[in-house]
């Protein structure tokens, strides 16, 4: 059974009327299919061990606050993309500012959702919440699932093999066949205008420890922070290179 959604941990630091956003970036099929514009919210209640962006559980840590519609503003200067992908922390923590915020986006360009959760479809069902189910609603592709350390796995888009792929919508339903049992951890590695290495993707166990090995071998040294998600789906790495 799920606690209500609004007497869940952290839930009264949330403000109904802006997004705490964690993070955003554009990337190519790493998190979900195409060119798209990928939104961390801040603030996750699930804890999950291995977490890859424990940084962003917190919900009282203030990132950047804006409106739905400033950052619907924000998505559609990075067009064209196919859609935008929705992680965090928890997008259902966020869910009736990011259902606005979509449905602002798709009044002007016809983009698909892909969004992540630590809940299992069936928990969101179940919680009978209207946030939530208006976010499952304008959803096209469904990641649920918590993050299980034990069961980390290499399945396409996913970090533990207890998550699942939901096509909700028709827009992906061709892709099924193709996508729900590959494997392969995509990652999209670029330099930020502040010289940082940033890396948005899955990582395999012991990436960073290797890359951070490789690179020494050229006298390239790391200092980074690892920064995980309590989905373990989704990855947003920064390091500064020395």
């Amino acid at each position: 059974m799920v606690t209500h959604p609004e007497k869940q941990p952290g839930m009264q630091h949330l403000d109904v009327h802006s997004i705490n956003l964690a993070d955003f970036a554009v990337a190519v099929d790493v998190l979900g299919p195409g060119r798209r514009a990928i939104i961390w919210v801040q603030g996750c209640p699930h804890r999950c061990t291995g977490c890859i962006t424990p940084h962003m559980q917190p919900f009282a840590i203030e990132r950047e606050r804006v409106s739905p519609a400033l950052l619907a503003e924000r998505v559609l200067r990075e067009m064209p993309i196919e859609g935008v992908t929705l992680v965090g922390g928890e997008p259902f923590s966020h869910a009736h500012q990011l259902a606005e915020m979509v449905n602002i986006l798709r009044h002007t360009a016809p983009l698909s959702v892909v969004t992540y959760t630590g809940y299992t479809r069936e928990d969101i069902t179940a919680a009978h919440h209207p946030a939530w189910s208006e976010l499952l609603a304008i959803t096209d592709l469904l990641i649920d699932g918590s993050y299980i350390e034990e069961q980390h796995t290499d399945l396409l888009w996913r970090g533990s093999s207890n998550q699942r792929l939901h096509f909700l919508s028709q827009r992906y339903q061709p892709l099924a066949p193709y996508v729900q049992n590959a494997r392969g951890h995509l990652l999209e590695l670029s330099i930020t205008a502040q010289g940082r290495v940033r890396v948005i993707g899955i990582p395999e166990r012991g990436f960073f420890v290797q890359l951070t090995e490789r690179l020494g071998t050229g006298g390239l040294v790391l200092d980074f922070d690892v920064v995980q998600s309590c989905e373990g789906g989704d990855g947003n790495k920064h390091w500064h290179g020395t």
